[in-house]
């Protein structure tokens, strides 16, 4: 789980800023698509079977990484620069409530980059949005109203390399 800044979501899937450094090969960034739980109301310390409660809705997200910048030596040994460039999270465009959205366990989600399915993976998630909203909630930390979080990894996700012209 990562968290990413606001204005990397802000794209809403119609851009995504390429960065300028010139690698050989070019840079290839890599296309994870995830869903995406957007929070109702400002929360803290909410136990699990309280969760859905603060669920607004889901959305679909792509988890954008130039994996040259995981590479210790470029991204200093983090993935956030691999992960926080403008537009490297892209969501949307359509939020669904949890009760019209249904059950997970019915539910794929497919990624495709022009064109091309790189992804197609049944939502069987590790950790289920209860799970997450109650996790991110613990603590010092609250869950702001619209706040988003992508839930990550689906298991035996098919993630390949693309590239977005």
């Amino acid at each position: 789980m990562y968290q990413k800044a606001f204005k990397l979501a802000l794209s809403i899937m119609k851009w995504v800023y390429r960065p300028k450094f010139t690698f050989s090969p070019p840079l290839t960034i890599f296309n994870k698509g995830e869903l995406v739980v957007v929070i109702s109301n400002d929360c803290r310390d909410v136990p699990e079977e309280r969760a859905r409660d603060f669920i607004l809705g889901y959305t679909i997200g792509n988890d954008l990484t130039a994996r040259k910048y995981q590479n210790p030596e470029r991204g200093g040994g983090q993935f956030t620069r691999a992960k926080a460039y403008d537009g490297f999270a892209p969501i949307g465009p359509v939020l669904v409530s949890a009760d019209a959205f249904g059950d997970l366990a019915d539910r794929a989600l497919k990624t495709t980059v022009n064109g091309r399915e790189v992804q197609h993976s049944k939502l069987d998630l590790i950790h289920g949005p209860e799970k997450l909203v109650s996790f991110l909630s613990q603590g010092k930390t609250s869950c702001v109203r619209y706040h988003i979080t992508d839930t990550s990894s689906l298991q035996g996700r098919h993630c390949a390399q693309g590239r977005l012209s």
